[in-house]
């Protein structure tokens, strides 16, 4: 489970862009199981890297909020990064999430079943759900996701996935951190390491 400031601050960060007023419980719930059946369901039968990080990278770009997503991983650093390195630490986000987490949609492409829908308030979700993996993945054993999903301009999107009570969005927040300590405070380090990461 999220501690309460961590909830928080991702709310504070996500707010801005929500229109609470035209969302709904069961508007997340079906967004939800819509994205699993049309979107996890497009890896079955694909094995090949490449078209594994290209089918979520489509994935990723339709369904998920990446713009809130790498402001709130990057954190107090987001204020003082500049506006260029604003934008390219986003669309180096983008990239290095998409490398490092289709292999993960890639396994949890069996079947999925929602199983609760709360509201958190100002637009923002969490549908809980259950995935039965391919055979041979996590040995057979059902994966608990908890998708954080909200309510924008553009309709629903996903700005975090919690998977055994661990978290995308915080869990990058972490590492980021860690490189931007590691580079001696500095943004332009940072954006150095992720570059070599995902090879541009």
């Amino acid at each position: 489970m999220l501690h309460r400031g961590i909830v928080f601050a991702l709310l504070v960060f996500l707010m801005p862009s929500f229109v609470s007023a035209a969302g709904s419980e069961q508007g997340a719930q079906t967004f939800i199981e819509e994205f699993s059946k049309k979107s996890l369901n497009s890896f079955r039968g694909k094995d090949n890297v490449k078209d594994i990080e290209r089918i979520f990278s489509g994935i990723y770009d339709k369904n998920f909020d990446n713009d809130s997503i790498a402001r709130f991983v990057l954190s107090r650093n987001w204020r003082k990064a500049s506006a260029d390195e604003q934008k390219e630490f986003t669309n180096l986000f983008r990239k290095y999430i998409v490398r490092v987490y289709s292999a993960r949609f890639h396994s949890y492409s069996g079947d999925v079943r929602v199983t609760t829908t709360r509201s958190e308030g100002a637009g923002i979700y969490i549908v809980s759900s259950s995935f039965v993996p391919k055979e041979g993945e996590n040995n057979g054993k059902p994966v608990v996701v908890d998708w954080r999903v909200g309510y924008s301009d553009l309709g629903y999107r996903i700005y975090d996935i919690t998977v055994g009570g661990v978290s995308l969005a915080v869990t990058q927040r972490s590492e980021i951190a860690s490189i931007v300590r590691n580079g001696g405070g500095k943004i332009s380090s940072m954006i150095d390491v992720l570059r070599k990461k995902v090879g541009s």
